[in-house]
């Protein structure tokens, strides 16, 4: 299965390599699998969680303090979505999340995040239009003890977050494997519990080339056994 996945970057790859579980290089495309899942099954569980280096936390929708009119994004068929979302214009790598707000899709956000060089998550303005609350942790075991048990939940993940080099393009000063493996560890009732599993490469955030596809077989492969747990 991990074997199938395309190891280069390329803005355009995402595949579904297991139910409900989506690989991509660019992390626009989990705006897609969220959209697919709701599309199937007409709801979609209104928690996020979010782990990444960064907060990804920006609305191309919202360009000035001005009213925006965004009924024609709500138009939208899934696969005018996918069109949109290859454009690369408001739904781009860092600007994904914000679709699902408007589409009030998610209620809580809950970030484990590492980029301290911009505002820490979302615009206050913008969670208050939505009704949106966010919570940030520093460490992820508090924010899997902020979650109640057995809440079904979406489950978006970086692998960048392993690089501690991540603002050096293409550098990688990688997690050690332990570190990685006690953090996926904790992550496991969070992944247990999740609807849908979105998981970035971001080809050139997470270190170089070799850095990338190492992180990207580790954190799948571990996700997928605890899947198959259950």
């Amino acid at each position: 299965m991990i074997d199938k996945i395309s190891y280069k970057k390329n803005p355009l790859y995402f595949e579904e390599l297991y139910p409900n579980i989506w690989i991509m290089d660019n992390h626009k495309w989990a705006y897609y699998a969220w959209e697919k899942y709701f599309h199937e099954n007409k709801s979609i569980p209104n928690t996020l969680v979010h782990l990444d280096f960064h907060w990804d936390a920006v609305s191309d929708f919202h360009q000035s303090d001005e009213k925006q009119d965004l009924s024609w994004f709500f138009k939208l068929s899934l696969e005018e979505i996918k069109k949109l979302i290859a454009k690369n214009t408001y739904i781009k790598l860092d600007s994904f999340i914000a679709p699902a707000l408007i589409k009030k899709y998610f209620k809580k956000i809950h970030f484990n995040c590492f980029q301290y060089d911009e505002e820490i998550g979302f615009y206050h303005p913008i969670l208050e239009e939505y009704q949106v609350s966010q919570f940030v942790h520093e460490s992820i075991n508090d924010l899997v003890s902020a979650i109640q048990p057995n809440t079904p939940i979406v489950f978006d993940f970086d692998i960048d977050i392993f690089n501690r080099s991540d603002q050096m393009y293409d550098k990688g000063d990688l997690w050690s494997e332990a570190d990685i493996r006690s953090y996926l560890k904790s992550c496991e009732p969070l992944i247990l519990n999740a609807k849908v599993i979105t998981i970035s490469m971001s080809y050139g955030y997470s270190g170089d080339s070799d850095d990338t596809r190492y992180l990207t077989e580790l954190v799948l492969s571990s996700i997928i056994d605890m899947k198959q747990k259950t």
